[in-house]
């Protein structure tokens, strides 16, 4: 079944990756260790031969890694940590990374400071803690992180985490949005659609709709939809209506399937395949041939 060569190929890798499940187990952490040999001795082919998916390099750079990380390397420490919650080469472990992270966090690395916000506020390795949470994504925010200003940006619109208070939820979302972040757009379109008062603006609304759905944002294109069929901002049009819908539909919105096949029951059939026509015309165009 298997030639002499063969087998001394096999009994190498599996040689050394004793070494290596060894070593890691050493250093405390060997259920790693074992995952990770477990991976590469299972990829080995049927035929007893060793395919490229036998990467004991990856071993190594992980070890090389956690030994900067505990040295004190921010980087690395989110290095670390990334593996750990992607489970890149071994199984995931959403408590190490955490602690990786906010390893990281301590020492003022920004994206880690939000990966610590995220954590706690989604739970990730870490009990669920709103106030945690919108503190790291506050000092992730100020170095321009658009994530951690969205993020924050939600908290003060919602009241969760942080005193509920719409002017910084505009002020970071706007951040967030001049920073090309899509979601802040429809969050943005959201407040100037739906809110009373002050902070009732239809026509930004349907500016920030837009911005969102010409950046591909599926929910930014069904609420400008929404928009042109209700008249909100704009000049009522069941055509552009329906072409923004058909958008978000061609790109994978079950809500803009929905809206389009609705919407086309009062209108007339046979200007239809004109209008998702021009729906198709739209995405090919990357947004230049749009309604707006």
């Amino acid at each position: 079944m298997f030639g002499s060569g063969s087998f001394r190929l096999i009994f190498g890798v599996i040689s050394a990756l004793c070494v290596t499940a060894c070593q890691l187990v050493a250093q405390g952490e060997g259920q790693n260790g074992v995952s990770e040999a477990k991976a590469v001795f299972n990829s080995l082919q049927s035929d007893g031969s060793a395919p490229e998916a036998v990467k004991l390099p990856q071993a190594d750079e992980f070890q090389q890694l956690l030994q900067e990380a505990n040295a004190g390397s921010a980087e690395a420490s989110y290095e670390v940590a990334d593996r750990y919650s992607k489970g890149s080469g071994f199984d995931g472990n959403e408590e190490k990374a955490f602690e990786y992270y906010k390893k990281a966090a301590d020492q003022g690395l920004a994206k880690a400071q939000l990966a610590v916000g995220y954590s706690y506020d989604f739970g990730k390795g870490v009990e669920v803690n709103h106030e945690e949470a919108a503190k790291w994504y506050s000092l992730a925010a100020r170095p321009a992180s658009s994530h951690a200003q969205y993020r924050l940006g939600v908290m003060y619109q919602t009241g969760i985490g942080v005193e509920k208070d719409m002017n910084e939820a505009i002020r970071w979302l706007s951040l967030a949005a001049d920073s090309q972040y899509p979601y802040a757009y429809s969050r943005l379109g959201d407040i100037y659609r739906d809110s009373e008062g002050a902070f009732s603006a239809p026509s930004k609304a349907q500016e920030m709709y837009l911005r969102g759905a010409v950046s591909g944002e599926r929910y930014s294109q069904v609420k400008l939809g929404l928009l042109y069929e209700e008249g909100i901002g704009v000049e009522q049009s069941n055509d552009n209506a329906f072409i923004w819908y058909k958008v978000a539909d061609l790109l994978g919105s079950p809500s803009g399937k929905q809206n389009a096949e609705m919407i086309s029951e009062d209108m007339d059939l046979n200007n239809l395949d004109e209008l998702v026509s021009k729906a198709k015309l739209c995405i090919e165009t990357k947004y230049s041939e749009c309604p707006s």
